[in-house]
């Protein structure tokens, strides 16, 4: 590595995004693939919840555009879907998580380009 040290990866993982040091030190399949799976589980954890807030909007006959405080809607959308919200962000933890220890404990191979 150059002269940002073994440390440098390792917060770009770790407060960037999930894989962003393991594409810094070239390995790039490996970073790829962990910044892709981040983005997916962040994007279907998007569309299930609103999913679920635009079904309870039309159960409930609210107008579009909606009135300006959304948040009862949310909240209420919240209670019904929570578990499964709950597990994407537990996937993304766990993933951002495994990066960080991969960079840490993994043996150093490739370089930054």
């Amino acid at each position: 590595m150059k002269a940002r040290g073994k440390w440098f990866p390792i917060l770009l993982s770790a407060t960037v995004f999930p894989g962003a040091g393991q594409w810094y030190v070239g390995r790039r399949l490996r970073g790829g693939l962990m910044i892709g799976l981040t983005l997916l589980l962040t994007l279907a954890g998007v569309a299930r919840f609103l999913s679920v807030v635009f079904a309870l909007a039309n159960k409930q006959g609210v107008r579009r555009p909606p009135e300006l405080n959304p948040f009862p809607l949310l909240a209420q959308a919240w209670k019904i879907d929570y578990q499964v919200l709950l597990a994407f962000l537990l996937a993304i933890a766990a993933l951002w998580i495994l990066s960080i220890l991969d960079l840490t404990f993994a043996p150093k191979e490739g370089k930054p380009s």
